[in-house]
């Protein structure tokens, strides 16, 4: 049984407890998915009082370093920090990566030489050049016919040129938002949308959703309960479930927004995964004065250009390229240029439908290797949403491909709020070769079987 030593530690002994918790979690020494001992049982071997355990177990949840459930313990969460991004590399050699939501590479020799060309000419010399208005103009007006084929008409004096989505949604929150403000989010998202409101000292609140995405009465209920500054939300392809909200709940949540005058952060950074003719229309279509609408190139074409694009409303512009300046100062010309070449010339559409087909694929292999699993998919996701039988908990059974070798993020690394745990894990299918990937569903198919 787990003891930690605190003898030698200074401060009240809930937070010295809290402490030497976290640090065991850091280092290894108590690994995801470990129970630690009941709050009496180590208040009668420190020789402390139970509340005071109590309080340490508490503030420990509160760090995002362990997850409790009523009748079943407190457990080591997957990640000692409730706000950092599993990265690559962060695991052992040879680990079969299936928790980074990365896409598969539609880039071949073709492309990277139209790329090449399209840094050749007479006007070259500007791209290495500071751009006034924050981008060159012609890369934001190809930002504009990639927006137009998302269903988003905008002119391009209203967009800025981003390095990714992640940057857009940051530019936005932080152009809006102030330290200390509620902002609303999905009750499960990506860990970096939750890593950007712990980056700005924002307090995060988690919406209840359906297979549809956010209800509108939980949006309802939430801006009932007092003042919030912005509500972030991922209506196409949301990360991690999955859902692709229909027109319809779409303007719910607009009326709601519109009703409560609060500003809302679209992030459609999944957007071009999904064929032209299957994508609704964008909140930001139905409420342009609304919605701050944040897309990319990243996911559906080449993660490595870093090219994204925001479009604000005027009332938000200056405070946006405001946003911006502190940042990156402008966006990146370079690669601007590139994605501008490869818009106009169709290889950007040519590579996400490339990277539609490459998904497809993917989850028609999950199909087979998980037969009677209950997961959630999508013809063009990175990802699949499984779902666990019992007794499976998510950090558990995360812990338990870890030590096979594989990495799958579980939904307590996703939950805006700690006492969400769904039995769930994100399993990523475009980050590795099929044949790694094959192997790796191998080992998700044995761990449900018991193996």
């Amino acid at each position: 049984m787990w003891t930690p030593d605190i003898s030698g530690r200074r401060g009240p002994r809930y937070a010295v407890l809290a402490d030497a918790i976290a640090e065991a979690a850091r280092d290894g020494r108590l690994p995801p998915g470990t129970r630690l001992p009941p709050q009496r049982t180590l208040a009668r071997l420190l020789g402390l009082n139970p509340t005071t355990v109590t309080r340490a177990y508490t503030l420990a949840a509160e760090m995002g370093v362990v997850t409790g459930e009523v009748g079943r313990g407190t457990y080591v969460r997957l990640l000692p920090d409730a706000g950092r991004v599993p990265w690559p590399g962060g695991g052992s050699a040879g680990t079969i990566d299936l928790a980074n939501n990365f896409p598969l590479p539609a880039a071949g020799p073709a492309e990277l030489e139209r790329a090449f060309a399209a840094l050749r000419g007479p006007a070259a010399a500007d791209l290495l050049r500071y751009q006034p208005g924050g981008a060159h103009p012609a890369h934001l007006a190809a930002g504009a016919a990639w927006l137009a084929g998302l269903g988003l008409e905008v002119p391009a004096e209203r967009l800025l040129l981003t390095a990714g989505a992640i940057h857009g949604v940051f530019l936005c929150l932080l152009a809006l938002c102030r330290p200390g403000d509620r902002v609303l989010l999905e009750e499960l998202a990506s860990p970096a949308l939750i890593g950007i409101c712990n980056t700005l000292g924002l307090r995060s609140e988690g919406l209840a959703m359906d297979g549809d995405g956010v209800l509108p009465d939980a949006l309802e209920a939430a801006l009932g309960r007092g003042a919030a500054r912005a509500a972030v939300l991922v209506p196409t392809l949301q990360n991690p479930t999955l859902a692709v909200m229909p027109p319809g709940r779409r303007a719910d949540i607009v009326r709601v927004l519109r009703r409560h005058r609060v500003m809302a952060v679209e992030d459609d950074a999944y957007g071009a995964l999904l064929p032209p003719g299957e994508r609704p229309p964008p909140l930001a279509a139905l409420a342009p004065e609304q919605v701050c609408y944040v897309t990319s190139l990243s996911k559906a074409v080449a993660p490595g250009l870093r090219v994204g694009f925001a479009a604000v409303p005027p009332a938000l512009a200056a405070a946006a390229l405001s946003a911006l300046r502190v940042t990156t100062w402008m966006g990146s010309p370079l690669p601007g240029q590139v994605a501008a070449r490869w818009i106009a010339d169709g290889t950007a559409e040519r590579l996400a439908a490339r990277q539609r087909e490459a998904a497809a694929a993917r989850q028609d292999l999950a199909r087979r290797h998980l037969p009677g699993a209950a997961f959630r998919a999508h013809p063009g996701a990175l990802h699949l949403w499984l779902r666990l039988p019992e007794p499976w908990r998510a950090e558990e059974f995360a812990a338990h491909l870890r030590a096979r070798g594989v990495e799958v993020l579980p939904a307590g690394a996703m939950a805006v709020e700690t006492g969400l745990r769904p039995a769930a894990v994100r399993v990523s299918l475009c980050n590795e070769p099929e044949e790694r990937l094959a192997r790796g569903l191998e080992l998700v198919a044995g761990a449900l079987a018991g193996r």
